[in-house]
């Protein structure tokens, strides 16, 4: 028995997960969620916009409360810019009405996106 010597202990720790290269220039993020899910439910849920960052935690706003999540779970969000100016809207087109020859009269909207 005193010749026995001990062996290391085998390495259980996760394989590396990947880091988005984008992801420390982002300012909103998608936190992926560990648990089980349900048929059809998104790993994903956010976007969540970044109060703070640091090497292995972002400070996140989710629901009105602050939360540290690690960056192993987060992916960047890319979303329209806010910046962008909303399209410009024209002047309201009015239906065009018509007469059947037994005289109802018939409307038929004009879909201003149909005119493009």
């Amino acid at each position: 028995m005193h010749k026995l010597r001990p062996v290391p202990a085998s390495s259980h720790n996760r394989e590396n997960v990947s880091i988005h290269k984008d992801l420390p220039n982002s300012s909103r993020v998608f936190v992926r969620h560990d648990g089980v899910r349900r048929s059809l439910q998104s790993p994903y849920q956010g976007p969540y916009k970044v109060l703070s960052k640091s090497d292995k935690l972002f400070k996140l706003l989710i629901n009105g409360k602050s939360s540290f999540i690690s960056v192993d779970r987060l992916k960047p969000a890319f979303l329209a810019s806010e910046d962008e100016p909303p399209p410009a809207v024209g002047k309201k087109h009015e239906p065009v009405t018509t007469t059947t020859r037994c005289g109802r009269k018939v409307r038929f909207r004009i879909d201003p996106k149909n005119l493009r």
